[in-house]
């Protein structure tokens, strides 16, 4: 019985986190909170888009759990996909491809009594998937790159001049590669 009433307590209802992104590059909020030790508060990010939630334990120690499949993340090895438990600053950065919702839990470290926290997240735009069928097709023709691939003025040979000579690295190190084995077969003999 006492289990379940702690349970029963831990379990605080999700709250959307963040409004979809629009506009600029991205978009970010943040929120101060407290929590008692042992427990979690949950969060709900829906968007797309790269994400970089930022946990900063003001006072006490609060940890993050993150996941896209269970709806209340913890520290259990199965019921989170991503986790910071440092005694400070929490980072945790998302690819833009895991799938949404993305369920944020932090948790009161029970060490400390009430842990205070402040919680950021940056929300990315979503940029085209470099894999996706028909991406080619949007992309510029390759004549725009020719400065880059081909040399300042179109001629492959300049590659050289603005990458540096391949060649030089290898006749620096050829010195060194004979040296040893110079060395090598001395001590074989």
């Amino acid at each position: 019985m006492m289990l379940f009433l702690i349970v029963s307590f831990i379990l605080i209802p999700s709250a959307s986190l963040i409004a979809p992104v629009s506009g600029g590059d991205y978009a970010s909020q943040s929120i101060i909170k407290e929590i008692e030790e042992g427990n979690y508060t949950y969060f709900k990010i829906q968007e797309p888009g790269r994400v970089i939630v930022h946990l900063v334990s003001l006072e006490g120690d609060a940890d993050l759990y993150i996941s896209s499949e269970t709806s209340s993340p913890s520290y259990d090895l199965d019921q989170h996909s991503f986790s910071s438990t440092t005694c400070g600053l929490d980072v945790i950065e998302i690819d833009q491809y895991v799938e949404r919702p993305l369920f944020v839990g932090v948790y009161g470290h029970p060490q400390y009594p009430i842990s205070k926290y402040k919680l950021t997240v940056t929300i990315y735009k979503p940029t085209a998937d470099p894999f996706a069928e028909g991406y080619a097709d949007s992309q510029p023709p390759p004549s725009t790159y020719d400065d880059i691939s081909s040399g300042a003025d179109g001629d492959p040979t300049e590659d050289y001049e603005l990458y540096g000579d391949e060649r030089s690295a290898i006749s620096l190190l050829w010195p060194v590669i004979s040296g040893i084995l110079e060395i090598a077969i001395d001590v074989l003999l």
